[in-house]
């Protein structure tokens, strides 16, 4: 793939309602730090949040 580089990273599908919709990608090249095992949990965390808050969103017209 060309928009990812040679630089460790994590990446996370980000889902809604059971269904993916984007892609979280994250690295640390500009620091040249390793993603170690608290930065993978703290990612991992936020896109976790990322996808209940999306599950949450009805889209307009369904109801409530």
């Amino acid at each position: 793939v060309d928009w990812v580089s040679d630089t460790p990273c994590v990446m996370m599908p980000v889902t809604a309602g059971g269904q993916a919709v984007g892609l979280l990608y994250a690295d640390n090249e500009p620091s040249g730090r390793p993603v170690d095992d608290a930065a993978f949990a703290g990612f991992r965390h936020f896109g976790q949040q990322i996808s209940l808050g999306l599950g949450r969103i009805r889209p307009s017209g369904s109801g409530s």
